[in-house]
């Protein structure tokens, strides 16, 4: 198992979909139900997965609304490691 300080913005945000709570009841949801919770273009949430786009806070913030069941917080979703390769 990876360690979460080992993973990218985009693995934890992965991580963190698997672990919510559909609305059926079920764990995982897909990409296209966190934008929609998000209100986010479902190319948004796949580009932050895969890298290609750098979120702003104000996406990081409404991500971790998305996911309230995970708990999971903006600096818990960034770490030294993404910020450092930003620059």
């Amino acid at each position: 198992m990876t360690n979460q300080d080992d993973q990218t913005l985009g693995q934890r945000i992965v991580t963190a979909r698997a672990k919510a709570i559909c609305k059926d009841g079920s764990r995982g949801i897909s990409q296209a139900e966190l934008a929609e919770r998000a209100d986010l273009a479902p190319n948004t949430i796949c580009g932050v997965e895969r890298g290609t786009i750098t979120p702003t806070v104000r996406t990081l913030a409404r991500i971790e609304e998305s996911l309230p069941e995970i708990g999971m917080t903006i600096e818990e979703m960034t770490s030294l490691r993404d910020m450092e390769a930003c620059r």
